[in-house]
């Protein structure tokens, strides 16, 4: 079973993935597969899109940009 880590307005929980639901807000963390698409919120991480650009070269999301599932999260940590 996979957990991610959920944010509430007082904290951080690490739940089952088949809890998430549509409006949570989801953290990633360095090395960590992104399996949702959504929008940064907070922080800002280098992504790998190779999977679905064939880009080599990570690209830098910061808030407000677009995460779609599939890109794993390289140096950072933001909430999706």
């Amino acid at each position: 079973m996979t957990l991610y880590g959920r944010r509430t307005a007082k904290n951080e929980e690490q739940v089952p993935i088949s809890t998430v639901k549509e409006g949570d807000f989801v953290v990633f963390r360095d090395g960590a597969m992104i399996t949702f698409d959504g929008v940064v919120v907070s922080g800002q991480a280098s992504v790998n899109e190779a999977s679905m650009t064939g880009e080599s070269v990570a690209a830098v999301k910061d808030k407000g940009q677009y995460c779609l599932r599939r890109y794993s999260c390289r140096g950072g940590k933001y909430s999706n």
